[in-house]
C-alpha cells in the first residue's frame, strides 16, 4: 500500500496534499508521512542566517493565523505518535519574536512538542550516522547549527505531559559535524502494554536541516524517496550472527573503501572552504582568512589590541582588520584599522605594518565586482591607505593567490613579502 504524504508547506509534490502554514490546515491523523517545511515561516518573519529577525514581524499579517495554527498542528503530532505516522521536518533553530495585535512574545517553534536546544555555528564537514539518509545529505554545502545534547527524557518537554506514561521516547544522531554534534536526529517511540516489554512503534519524529532555504523542493522529494526505503522491518539482534559466504572479505573491502572516501572527503572539504573567501563575512570570512594565510606559510598571532589577528613571515609582521560587505569598504572601516595600530603602538612601542583584507559586494558575482562604484576599495580608501602605509587585499585576491600558489605559479614566500611591504591595494 503507497503511503498517503501531507506536505505542511508551500511546495506539493506529484501525489502528495498540500496546506500553508497561513492556510487551512489538513489533519495530519489521515496520512502515513508529514513533511514540516518550515522554510517559508524564515522567510516570511525576515530571519537572517544567524536566525534573528530582521523586520517588524508584528505587521505581517499573516503571522495570527499562522499563530492560530501552531496548537493544532502540536496536537496533532502528539496523535500521529501513536499511529505509526513518520513525521519530517525540515528543522530551524527556535527565534523569539512578537505578535502584532498584543505585543506579546512567541517562538518560531511553538508549533513543536519537543524541546530542543541548538547552537549557531556554521560548517561543512559532515559524518552520516545513518546511511538511510546518506542521499540527502549529498547536496548539503552547509549546516547553521547543531542540537545541544539531551541528558533525559524530562528534556524533550511537552511530549512527557501529554503522551500516556505507557509510551518510551528515544533519540539518535543522523548526522554529525566534525566534533560529534548533531545535526539531524531522529525520535523513535515504544510502546508498553500492562507489565510486558516496551515494543518499538513505527512512527518517527525526524529531524533535517535546510538545504536551501528559498527552494525546498528538492528537500522535499528526497525525503518522500526515504519512506519509500525504509519501509521495511528492523532487523533482530540475531541476524548479525548469520553469515552468508564472501560476507566478511566483501565487507573488509567495503571498510577499506569507506575509510579511503573519508580520507578523500576531508582533503575534499579542506579545499572548497577556500571558496568562503569569496562570500563569507563576520568571524566566519575572519576565520577562512586566518587559515588560509597559515597554509600559505604565515604565523599567526593575537592582536593585542583587537579581536583581530598579526600575520607574520621571515620577522615581517601586519596588524590584519578582515571586513566582509555587501558594499565596498568605506572610512569607517579602514578608521578602525588605524585606530588599532595607533593603540598597537602605544602598547607594544613600535610601529606595525596595516593589512586590510576586504570582501566587497560580497553577494555579487566575482566578474560584476571592481567595475563602475562596485569596487572593494574606492579611491578615498586607496588614498588613506597609501598615506597611513596599509595594504589592501581583497579576500577574492587571497581567494586568487592561493590558487595560483597550489598550481605552482606563486610561491609562498612571494605572496607573504608582498602584503607584508606593499601598500594600497595588492593584487598577484
Amino acid at each position: 500500500m503507497s503511503n498517503r504524504v501531507l506536505i505542511i508547506g508551500e511546495y506539493k509534490p506529484k501525489g502528495a496534499d498540500c496546506c500553508r502554514w497561513d492556510g487551512e490546515l489538513y489533519n495530519l491523523t489521515d496520512y502515513n508521512v508529514v513533511v514540516i517545511d518550515t522554510s517559508y515561516l524564515r522567510r516570511i518573519w525576515g530571519i537572517d542566517n544567524k536566525f534573528k529577525a530582521t523586520q517588524n514581524v508584528g505587521s505581517i499579517k499573516e503571522t495570527n493565523v499562522i499563530l492560530s495554527n501552531f496548537p493544532f498542528i502540536k496536537k496533532k503530532i502528539l496523535e500521529c505518535v501513536l499511529i505509526d505516522t513518520q513525521i519530517y521536518v525540515l528543522f530551524q533553530p527556535t527565534v523569539p519574536l512578537r505578535q502584532y495585535s498584543n505585543y506579546l512574545p512567541f517562538h518560531t517553534n511553538d508549533w513543536f512538542p519537543i524541546n530542543l536546544k541548538t547552537e549557531i555555528e556554521t560548517g561543512t564537514t559532515v559524518t552520516i550516522i545513518d546511511k538511510v539518509y546518506q542521499d540527502y545529505f549529498k547536496s548539503l554545502n552547509q549546516w547553521e547549527y547543531y542540537y545541544l545534547p539531551i541528558t533525559s527524557t524530562d528534556e524533550v518537554g511537552v511530549v512527557k505531559f501529554y503522551l500516556p506514561d505507557s509510551i518510551k521516547i528515544e533519540h539518535k544522531d543522523i548526522a554529525t559535524n566534525k566534533l560529534g554534534k548533531p545535526i539531524a536526529m531522529e525520535f523513535s517511540f515504544s510502546h508498553k502494554r500492562g507489565s510486558s516489554a516496551f515494543n518499538k512503534l513505527g512512527s518517527r519524529i525526524v529531524l533535517l536541516p535546510i538545504k536551501n532555504n528559498e527552494d525546498t523542493s528538492g528537500d522535499i522529494d528526497t525525503i518522500i524517496s526515504l519512506t519509500k526505503s525504509v519501509e521495511q522491518s528492523e532487523a533482530p539482534d540475531w541476524v548479525s550472527n548469520v553469515e552468508i559466504p564472501n560476507e566478511s572479505s566483501i565487507k573488509e573491502e567495503l571498510d577499506t573503501t569507506e575509510r579511503k572516501l573519508v580520507k578523500i572527503s576531508h582533503e575534499y572539504e579542506n579545499l572548497i572552504k577556500h571558496k568562503r573567501l569569496l562570500y563569507e563575512y563576520s568571524y566566519t570570512l575572519q576565520n577562512i582568512c586566518e587559515s588560509t594565510l597559515k597554509e600559505l606559510g604565515a604565523t599567526i598571532k593575537d592582536s593585542v589590541v583587537s579581536d583581530e589577528f598579526i600575520v607574520e613571515f621571515n620577522g615581517k609582521e601586519a596588524l590584519v582588520e578582515v571586513k566582509g560587505k555587501n558594499k565596498s569598504i568605506n572610512k569607517d572601516d579602514i578608521g578602525q584599522l588605524i585606530t588599532d595600530i595607533g593603540q598597537h603602538v602605544s602598547k607594544v612601542g613600535k610601529p606595525i605594518k596595516g593589512l586590510f583584507i576586504g570582501n566587497g559586494w560580497r553577494n555579487l558575482p566575482i566578474k560584476d565586482r571592481e567595475l563602475g562604484n562596485k569596487k572593494t576599495f574606492p579611491k578615498e580608501i586607496v588614498n588613506i591607505a597609501e598615506s597611513q602605509n596599509i595594504g589592501l587585499l581583497s579576500s577574492t585576491e587571497l581567494f586568487n593567490a592561493y590558487c595560483k600558489v597550489f598550481s605552482g605559479k606563486l610561491s609562498k614566500s612571494d605572496f607573504l613579502n608582498t602584503i607584508l611591504t606593499s601598500y594600497g591595494v595588492i593584487t598577484f
